[in-house]
């Protein structure tokens, strides 16, 4: 009997967990689309998402949209700081055993931290976006 697989998503992006025994590597079925575009080649060497991809960077229209992409950001930044911070050290555990999981918690606390404070910052610059933007 083969063991299952378990995947769970974490602040927008899926991680696989693999039980121990398994031979099989895990394989890509297929790439994810955001907002209708295209998912990028398989040759691409940049990151597999983008700060737009995550955080609310477009030009508001006006004072009101300015407000709802800041608390979007903050909101997001805060989200996916805190995913971050549990996801990591499991994802280290399943990979490194206890020096994966130590690697795993440094990187969650450090993006615990990074996180919310890149939404702050991209909430407040689209607030004073959205408030220059004046119908």
């Amino acid at each position: 009997r083969r063991p299952k697989a378990v995947s769970t998503v974490v602040s927008g992006s899926v991680a696989c967990f693999w039980p121990r025994g398994m031979t099989a590597q895990p394989r890509a079925v297929g790439r994810l689309e955001y907002n209708g575009a295209p998912a990028a080649d398989e040759t691409d060497a940049g990151p597999p998402f983008a700060l737009g991809d995550i955080f609310a960077l477009k030009n508001p229209k006006n004072a009101v949209a300015g407000a709802g992409h800041c608390v979007r950001n903050v909101l997001t930044g805060v989200v996916a700081g805190v995913g971050t911070l549990f996801a990591a050290p499991i994802v280290g555990a399943r990979n490194a055993g206890v020096k994966g999981f130590a690697t795993g918690l440094g990187a969650g606390v450090a993006a615990c931290v990074a996180l919310p404070v890149a939404g702050a910052v991209f909430g407040v610059v689209q607030l004073g976006r959205g408030g220059a933007n004046k119908p």
